[in-house]
């Protein structure tokens, strides 16, 4: 998935984009940390969900999960997850469920490494696991 108006950017940048976050809450750090707790702390029971639907083998469950994931992402600039989710969400739609499972790896990965920018840059501090 491209993002619109792309401008190149750094590897990290285009799994997080910090300043575009920043941009979307005013600069607002406190609100920019909340927005993003709450994401992490709900991360979890969505990725769940699309585990629960490549089980069950549930294409509809599974699309509507990463759709969710994908749209969750994006909201807080995590590009990198984003892109993952639209994939997962595309295979879904197809009914495509292998595709799905090789993506999961790659979605936890992802998820690993955006929370890894998040400590790094000082947005989340570990207490906040």
């Amino acid at each position: 998935m491209n993002r619109e108006n792309s401008k190149p950017c750094t590897p990290d940048a285009c799994i997080f984009d910090k300043e575009e976050l920043m941009n979307r809450v005013g600069d607002d750090e406190p609100l920019c940390r909340a927005v993003l707790a709450m994401a992490l702390k709900e991360m979890p029971d969505n990725i769940n969900k699309l585990k629960r639907g490549l089980e069950e083998n549930d294409a509809k469950l599974t699309r509507m999960s990463a759709h969710s994931i994908k749209g969750m992402a994006a909201n807080i600039a995590a590009h990198g997850l984003r892109d993952v989710a639209y994939e997962m969400e595309n295979a879904g739609r197809q009914e495509d469920m292998e595709k799905v499972r090789s993506l999961m790896p790659d979605l936890e990965k992802s998820l690993e490494i955006f929370q890894r920018l998040l400590y790094d840059s000082g947005l989340l501090d570990k207490a906040d696991k």
